[in-house]
Formats: structure tokens, sequence, C-alpha cells
């Protein structure tokens, strides 16, 4: 099966989500089914988290956009109860939920990393500020900062936080 799940920045604080859009292809309902299930138990699924969406063009690229939801854990587990065991929505059932764990671990892993270089950056900015050869008018932070961004990943830490942020999702969200 395809990528079910998703993530909404490439950051360790990243949260994943699902979509309307994939939820109606993969258990064989069209999506207007699917947001109208959605819009149904709007307020239930508001209760387990912000309901966010975007509005895309539809596949054929004619016509109004279309409104697809991005449903966290909690809002995709409860929308799929609803939908009939059938054994093709089952196994989408398993798929997604298999998906959506594997998602959680990598995103506890990320995190648990990043933590673990942050008590390194701090011991590299402990020895920046003690370092006897920076010069009052240098911005020894930064430019060491730049260098070793440069050096691990071809990028300065600006264009690196560019490249970062084209692959966030931006959506609205309904607080109902």
């Amino acid at each position: 099966m395809n990528e079910l799940v998703f993530k909404t920045t490439a950051l360790s604080t990243a949260e994943p989500y699902t979509t309307s859009e994939v939820i109606a292809e993969y258990s064989e309902n069209s999506h207007h089914a699917i947001k109208c299930l959605i819009e149904n138990h709007l307020t239930e699924i508001s209760k387990l988290g912000k309901t966010s969406f975007e509005m895309t063009k539809l596949k054929q690229g004619k016509g109004r956009k279309a409104k697809v939801y991005h449903l966290n854990e909690q809002q995709a587990t409860f929308l799929i109860t609803l939908l009939k065991n059938t054994p093709n929505v089952v196994a989408f059932k398993f798929e997604l939920t298999r998906q959506f764990y594997a998602t959680r671990k990598e995103l506890q892993e990320r995190h648990s990393l990043r933590l673990e270089d942050k008590s390194k950056r701090k011991t590299l900015t402990d020895a920046i500020k003690e370092w006897n050869f920076k010069d009052k008018y240098l911005q020894p932070y930064s430019m060491l900062t730049n260098l070793l961004c440069k050096t691990a990943t071809g990028l300065t830490c600006k264009q690196l936080k560019r490249t970062l942020w084209r692959g966030c999702i931006h959506y609205r969200t309904y607080d109902g």
C-alpha cells in the first residue's frame, strides 16, 4: 500500500495525519461520502483535536476546489470505525493503524535525537563563549553554526530552513 500517513512538518515536533482523500480512496468510498461523514460528526471529531482542511484542485484540474480534511490519529481512528468492515476496509484499517504507529515511533526517535543534539550544541556554544580568538565584531555563533550546517548538509542554515519550510503543509483549521 502507498503512504497513508503524512507529517505536518519536517521537524521533530511534527504531527502525523491522514487525509479524507486517502480514507476515501482506500476504503473504496467517494470523497463526497467521507466528507459528509466528517461533517455529520464534526462535533465529535473536533473534540479529538483541531479539524484542519486544505482547498485543493480536483484530480481532473477542472471546476472549483475541493475541501480535503486533515485528520490526526484519533480523528482518523474514530472516522474509520464508522465505516463498514468490508475486507478492503479491514485491510485499510490495519495498514493505516500500522503506519500511524510507525510514524509516531519515527517522530519520537527524532525527538530523542534532537534532545541529545541539544546538549551537544550547549557544549559547543559554551566553547565558543570561552574562545580566545573571537573578534567582537564577528558573529561567532552564527558563523560557526553556518559552517557546521554547510559542512553537514551542503546548505547554509537559511537555505536549510527554507527547504524544510517548503516541505511543510499549510492548512486552515476549524475550531468548532
